[in-house]
C-alpha cells in the first residue's frame, strides 16, 4: 500500500519559553507569485493540532483579489478564485518557483495565557520549487518543513526538511 504523500509545506509551532507544542494557532498560507499560467490567488488556512503541527490540514479558501495576508492591496493583478485548488494541486500546476506568505496569528494564543504579546502575528515568506508531474501524481523536488518558535517578544524560524 502506498504511503500518503507528505504535504508540500508543513509547519510545527512551539512555545519557545516552555518548549511545548502550540495547539490551535491559526495559520494562513498565501501564494504571492508563481509560474502558473492562470493568475489566481491561492490562499490556505489551518489550525495547528495538539502537537503544534499543520501538515495535511491546509484548507483552500476562495480569495478576494483586494486582500492577501490581511493587508489591503489596491490594483492587484490577481483575479478572484471561486474554485480553489488543493495545496498539492497548486504545486503540481505551478511546477516551478513560487513565493508564499505564511502568517501565524499568535495574539489570542498568548492572551489566553494572560500575556500581552509584542508580536500579534508572525509573517514570513517562503520560496519553493514545484512538483514534477509523474503519472498524474506529484513528486516533490524538496521538502518545506518549518519549525517556528514563538515567544511574547520574538520568534525564530528554522527549516527542518
Amino acid at each position: 500500500m502506498d504511503e500518503p504523500a507528505s504535504p508540500p509545506i508543513s509547519i510545527t509551532i512551539t512555545d519557545a519559553p516552555t518548549n511545548i507544542p502550540s495547539a490551535n494557532i491559526p495559520v494562513t498560507l498565501t501564494l504571492l507569485s508563481s509560474s502558473m499560467p492562470q493568475n489566481h490567488q491561492h490562499t490556505f488556512h489551518g489550525l495547528t493540532n495538539s502537537h503544534g503541527q499543520l501538515n495535511a490540514e491546509w484548507v483552500p479558501r476562495p480569495h478576494s483579489s483586494a486582500m492577501h495576508s490581511g493587508v489591503l492591496h489596491s490594483g492587484s493583478t490577481h483575479s478572484d478564485n471561486p474554485n480553489p485548488l488543493p495545496l498539492d494541486a497548486v504545486f503540481e500546476e505551478a511546477n516551478g518557483k513560487m513565493v508564499w506568505a505564511c502568517r501565524i496569528e499568535v495574539k489570542e494564543y498568548f492572551e489566553g495565557k494572560g500575556l500581552r504579546p509584542l508580536l500579534p502575528e508572525v509573517e514570513f515568506k517562503i520560496s519553493t520549487e514545484g512538483y514534477f508531474g509523474a503519472g498524474g501524481r506529484g513528486v516533490k523536488r524538496g521538502t518545506w518543513d518549518f519549525r517556528v518558535m514563538i515567544g511574547e517578544e520574538r520568534f525564530a524560524i528554522e527549516r527542518s526538511g
